[in-house]
Order: structure tokens, then sequence, then C-alpha cells
């Protein structure tokens, strides 16, 4: 194509209406005049860059890319510029791109036709750091302390004809009467002796009856007696802390269980001397001759 098929074709695009139907059209003619002639001769920033595609019919989206945050390396970077530290040609080059990206938001413009989208550089609005001023420091200050009014207990009625009107009271009804002083005075019963009185007496051969147990059974009192012992040690002793009081009694209690298994040991063992005995005894009644006296098999029994 030559030149002047370009001039010709780009008089019919600007002839072509601003409307949403001919934005196609248009396109394509935009397009084949950019393969025509020279990309710098048609205005790139107006249009999309792979459809020819105006940006002033309104067929796009925009949306806003803000700045990335500098990551751990580059904040290493920036607090060696800020302190003035030696930096390499490296971090030198990657502090300048960061200080030109940092101050620049990117505007992303999709077109709806080719879906290309082109990104397009925004300067940030600067914005002047108001220096905070220094509130002065006030000393010596007097408050004014308002001063609180008196109640009137009269009501602003006349003080010696209220004083009349009320009812006297005598001094004596203000101090205990003598019946409340005798009430005070009556000491309170102990409880013990209540209960004694109370529970009617048990005859002395019954109590040896009840009370009396087989040795068997007489390790829980013996052991309850120790630990109240223990208790009474303890109290003895004087002001100790809580948790060596209970190491104390943690070991009594030990000691008293170590006593009750030796003492059902000794009580299990004596029970089968008893059982072996028995057995014994049945078998020689079984085995010996029945012509043999009593008092022979008693006395053999007696030197088992």
């Amino acid at each position: 194509m030559s030149e002047h098929q370009f001039h010709h074709l780009a008089d019919v695009v600007a002839c072509l209406p601003s409307k949403n139907s001919f934005a196609d059209l248009k396109s394509h003619l935009t397009w084949t005049c950019a393969q025509i002639s020279n990309s710098s001769v048609i205005n790139r920033p107006k249009m999309c860059h792979m459809c020819c595609q105006s940006w002033s019919s309104g067929r796009f989206t925009m949306r806003l890319k803000p700045s990335s945050s500098p990551g751990p390396r580059m904040m290493k970077i920036v607090k060696k510029f800020e302190n003035g530290d030696r930096m390499s040609s490296v971090e030198k080059s990657l502090l300048k791109r960061y200080q030109k990206n940092s101050k620049s938001n990117v505007m992303v413009l999709t077109c709806l036709s080719c879906k290309n989208s082109t990104p397009f550089k925004l300067r940030k609005p600067v914005t002047k750091r108001v220096a905070h001023a220094e509130t002065p420091v006030i000393t010596n200050v007097t408050v004014s302390t308002k001063k609180k009014k008196k109640k009137d207990r009269f009501a602003g009625l006349n003080s010696s004809a209220v004083i009349s009107a009320s009812p006297s009271l005598p001094n004596n009804s203000l101090k205990p009467s003598s019946s409340v002083k005798q009430l005070a005075s009556i000491p309170t019963p102990k409880v013990s002796k209540v209960n004694s009185a109370s529970t009617p007496k048990v005859s002395n051969k019954l109590n040896s009856t009840l009370t009396a147990t087989p040795k068997e059974h007489n390790v829980g009192t013996n052991v309850n007696s120790s630990i109240k012992q223990s208790i009474s040690n303890i109290t003895k002793k004087g002001p100790l802390s809580y948790m060596t009081q209970m190491r104390l009694l943690n070991n009594e209690m030990k000691r008293a269980d170590h006593v009750k298994k030796s003492e059902e040991v000794k009580a299990q063992k004596l029970r089968n001397c008893n059982i072996k005995k028995n057995s014994k005894l049945q078998n020689f009644v079984r085995k010996a001759d029945k012509e043999v006296s009593l008092d022979d098999r008693i006395t053999s029994l007696l030197h088992m």
C-alpha cells in the first residue's frame, strides 16, 4: 500500500461517527494504517497496542495497581542508604529502581474487544508533612476549687421552731438496757456437755462386749490413733507451712499403712497354721484305727 492509501484510510477513520457500532470498524482501519506506515505516525498512548481501539470510545475497564511493599532484602538496602553505609553497585541499582517505582502507581486499562491490558504509570500526589507543633508545658497553674455549701438541716425554716416541734428523746434510750446486758453475760453451753447429757448411759459390760474385737480388726483403730497422735505432734511443733504439714501427714499415713500390712500378714500366717493343724487332725482321725483310745489320740496330737 502507498502513502496515498494511508492518508485515505486515516480520513475515513476521522469521518466515521463516534458510536459503539462503528468502534470495531475504526479499530480495524487504524490497525491497517499502522501496518502500512511507521508506528510513530499513529498516537499509540491514545489507543490499544493490539487492536488499535481508541480509549475515547470507552470500551475498556480500568483498575489501579498500587505499588508493592518492599521485601526484607530491599528494607536492608534502604536502611543502609539512610545510615550512610557503603553499598555495592547492585544494591545501588536496586535502590534506584525502588525509588522510581515507589513514587508512582500503575493504572491498567483492559480493552474489551481484544482483552489486552496496557499499563500506564501515574505519579503519586505529593503530600506535605505537617510539622507537629510542640505544646508548651504549663507549670504552676492555680486551679480554682469551688467550696461546697453545707446542707441546711432545717431547709430554710426557722431553726428554733423546728427544734421545739421535734420530739426530744431521753438520753437513757440510747444506752443499752439492763436486760440486754444480762443476756450478753449468760455463757453459751458447750456442745460436748449437752451431748453427754442427752445420750443414755450404757452399762460397762455392754461397752466391753461391743468394743471387743479380734486382733485382726484392731489394726484400723491403731492406725487412726497413730494419725491423730501425729496431728497433735504437728500442732505442738508450732506454726509450720502448709506444705511441710502435708508432707509430715503423708509420711505418717505411709508408716501406718506399712504397720497395717505387716499385722495383716502375721494374722494370715496364723490362720494358715491353724488350717494346717486342722487338716492334720482330720487326716489322723481318718487313718487311725478304731481300736485306739481317745486319750492316745489326744496325746499324739499334742506331740505333733
